[in-house]
């Protein structure tokens, strides 16, 4: 993977990134990605507890993120979450473009309803894969459709009101290669 962050400016992964941090050279830290998270989620004048919820959200993603543990994450530490997001969109193992192709269109076409998936559909599936126990699972379940959504839509829509099409769905997934 290229060092240059410019040239990844395709990479939906690094696209979100770059919404984060100030400086993608420097990465960023915990406290830029919980002020994300309340732009995002929309918490300015939120309750105290969802405001809470959300800073211990965000804490606990960002030491799984930043891999090195050097308080900062970076694009290096990004490269490990892109095969990963890569497989969650078409699960094969494949490199190939093809695969990936029929893997992610057959991955869309189990979650979408009427040939597109919106923000409480995407939920909903999270929500149904994460364990019962998990503190704060329906704002996991929130926060990473909403991030879903912003990876692979955009547009001036804001992010509740976006939906993802099976070409948004299969190029994501393509260009996470």
């Amino acid at each position: 993977m290229p060092n240059d962050f410019h040239s990844q400016n395709v990479n939906p992964l690094y696209n979100l990134y770059a919404q984060i941090c100030k400086d993608p050279a420097l990465g960023f830290n915990c406290r830029q990605l919980v002020q994300f998270l309340q732009r995002t989620l929309k918490t300015g004048h939120s309750e105290l507890l969802q405001k809470q919820k959300i800073q211990a959200l965000a804490l606990h993603s960002f030491y799984k993120i930043d891999r090195n543990q050097d308080g900062k994450v970076t694009i290096e530490d990004l490269a490990f979450l892109q095969q990963k997001l890569r497989r969650m969109l078409a699960p094969t193992p494949s490199h190939d473009t093809t695969t990936v192709i029929s893997a992610a269109s057959a991955k869309f076409n189990t979650i979408s309803v009427e040939g597109k998936i919106e923000q409480p559909i995407i939920q909903s599936y999270f929500l149904q894969r994460l364990p019962k126990v998990l503190p704060f699972r329906s704002l996991i379940a929130q926060v990473a459709s909403l991030m879903l959504l912003e990876m692979t839509t955009d547009g001036p829509t804001p992010v509740r009101h976006r939906h993802i099409t099976e070409e948004q769905w299969i190029h994501t997934a393509i260009s996470l290669l």
